[in-house]
């Protein structure tokens, strides 16, 4: 919406305009007048010039007639007849001058018949003395009687006289319009400039103060860019330092899972170490009994090393599991990844006497994630299914894989637990939401961190045979991704 001030402006160019529209208006009729005028003055001189020629004309004729009577000379003849044609032209020339004016009219109307009576004497005269008459006899008839030259001599004054004051009064007309047309177009354009004037004066006005405006615009521009480059870094290092707490989060939610399976880790170790320790023992007994018992030695010693192999693994697995590190995704094969993650819950399960089964997908095997942070997914919801079947007669688990025809790959941990209640389904991921009596409910919410960060989403379903069913996606490996991954597995 238009501002009092523009609107003001707009009236005061708009009434410039209208006194130019107005002045150019004025100076187009006075011209046109002045054109009018400018025809009429013509006319009329034309009218006199006519006259005068017309007076010529006549006497141009009298003086061949009258020299014609005298020398009977052929010459004079002609100019007296050249004369007398002239005459007559000039007189209908006048004529279609003065149609539109009626006093000339009627004058040259009484002023014709004259001129051809006179003519007509004229012609009678130059007849009789072409047939022999004496110039003497024919001299008397040559002058017009004084009152014939009176009339036509005053038809002609009078017919001068009007046309002269018409051609004055005309040039008068012309100079009042052109001097009253000169004045008006002095004083719209004096009023136009002045218009012109105050409006630049106010629009300079305007500028400057936009300027100003404009600057302390900048000004503020350039004091919140600083203020927003300064929260931006602020938001920055808050960025970070969340991802820090996220990562020693994610950290010691491994090392208390690492924690709370120690006994069953510390089991799946003495297992292969007592094995080591009565390999030996064996290996010992042979050695001391002789050459007969060396072959049977180094089987057992074989087999102990074996024992310590697989001891190192469950060592190496658990330390690398608990290890703090960043997000580090590359191509990895689903299967191993899974294999290892259930080889760490294994003692649980075998504990609780859980029958832990594997589905996997051949086709799901390659995905682009985070070792470590995957495998703290599925043993986390594997502790939690494991931990929710102690009081039920049937125990099963299966992690089972699955390529999804959008090009995800699905895992789910489905148990044949007492499931989960509606209460707590509505909020199960979110932080410090839990079952357990003694939880702490970040676990499902670390879950859904790491989950969604791989770009995928996690969800839980009721299992159709009674218990539990938490479903988690991530993007399977494009074919570029599984180059490395195949160059990994052939090394």
């Amino acid at each position: 919406m238009l501002s009092r001030s523009h609107w003001i402006k707009l009236a005061s160019v708009a009434g410039a305009l209208l006194l130019l529209l107005g002045t150019s208006v004025t100076s187009y009729r006075t011209v046109r007048a002045l054109i009018d005028v400018r025809v009429s003055v013509e006319h009329s001189q034309n009218i006199i010039d006519g006259i005068d020629r017309l007076v010529s004309l006549l006497r141009d004729a009298e003086i061949g007639a009258r020299t014609y009577v005298l020398t009977a000379d052929a010459r004079d003849l002609e100019r007296y007849r050249e004369g007398v044609a002239r005459a007559l032209d000039q007189l209908s020339t006048l004529r279609s001058l003065v149609r539109d004016n009626a006093f000339q009219s009627s004058r040259l109307d009484a002023l014709e018949p004259m001129l051809r009576a006179r003519f007509d004497i004229l012609e009678t005269l130059v007849m009789r003395r072409s047939l022999g008459a004496e110039p003497g006899a024919l001299a008397a008839s040559l002058q017009p009687s004084p009152d014939e030259r009176s009339r036509m001599r005053g038809l002609v004054s009078a017919m001068a006289d009007e046309e002269t004051d018409l051609y004055q009064a005309e040039r008068e007309r012309a100079a009042t319009k052109a001097s009253r047309t000169l004045w008006i177009i002095i004083i719209a354009t004096g009023a136009g400039f002045t218009t012109i004037c105050v409006i630049a004066i106010w629009v300079a006005w305007e500028m400057r103060m936009r300027q100003m405006a404009e600057g302390a615009l900048r000004t503020a521009n350039a004091t919140l860019e600083d203020r927003v480059r300064l929260r931006t870094e602020e938001l920055s290092r808050s960025h970070l330092r969340l991802q820090e707490l996220q990562s020693e989060l994610l950290h010691v939610g491994r090392v208390g899972a690492m924690g709370q399976m120690a006994s069953t880790l510390a089991h799946e170790i003495n297992q292969p170490l007592a094995a080591i320790a009565n390999y030996l023992a064996a290996a010992g007994k042979l050695l001391r009994s002789g050459d007969v018992g060396i072959a049977g030695a180094c089987e057992a010693l074989d087999r102990a090393g074996e024992q310590t192999r697989r001891a190192a693994e469950i060592i190496r697995r658990a330390r690398d599991f608990v290890r703090k590190r960043e997000l580090h995704r590359v191509p990895e094969s689903l299967s191993l990844v899974i294999e290892e993650a259930t080889s760490l819950i294994k003692g649980a399960a075998s504990q609780q006497r859980v029958d832990l089964r594997l589905d996997l997908d051949s086709r799901a095997n390659a995905a682009v994630v985070d070792r470590i942070q995957i495998q703290q997914v599925i043993i986390n919801l594997a502790r939690n299914a494991i931990e929710a079947m102690t009081v039920c007669e049937r125990r099963e688990l299966v992690i089972s894989s699955e390529l999804q025809p959008n090009g995800t790959v699905e895992i789910r941990i489905a148990d044949s637990g007492p499931g989960i209640c509606e209460s707590v389904a509505e909020q199960l991921f979110r932080p410090f939401v839990t079952s357990k009596a003694n939880g702490m409910g970040v676990g499902l919410s670390i879950c859904r961190t790491i989950v969604e960060a791989h770009g995928g989403a996690i969800w839980f379903e009721a299992n159709r045979g009674g218990g539990a069913v938490f479903v988690f996606t991530m993007p399977a490996a494009t074919a570029a991704d599984r180059v490395p991954l195949a160059a990994t597995a052939s090394a």
